[in-house]
């Protein structure tokens, strides 16, 4: 298993063949390199967000979107991104 701080509480966590970003705030984290986004993001197979203020979810859809991969999270935020969506 990897664990990898992507700065703030973002996590890249490699465990066997799958990968999974934990609060990927990787857009405008001031200690997160945004040249190293597609690195981050490379191979992610799912994606954990704990709550939905913006330094732990704003990425989280379109990261989502672009590597068709499901986010998993507390109901209440899974189920208003999907009537937006």
């Amino acid at each position: 298993m990897d664990i990898i701080w992507l700065g703030h509480s973002s996590f890249r966590i490699e465990i066997g063949d799958q990968v999974l970003l934990v609060d990927p705030w990787v857009t405008g984290n001031p200690v997160f390199p945004e040249d190293r986004r597609a690195e981050a993001i490379k191979g992610a197979t799912h994606i954990l967000v704990s709550h939905g203020h913006g330094d732990h979810a704003s990425d989280a859809v379109a990261i989502a979107a672009e590597l068709s991969i499901p986010v998993v999270g507390i109901y209440d935020l899974m189920s208003w991104w999907q009537g937006q969506h």
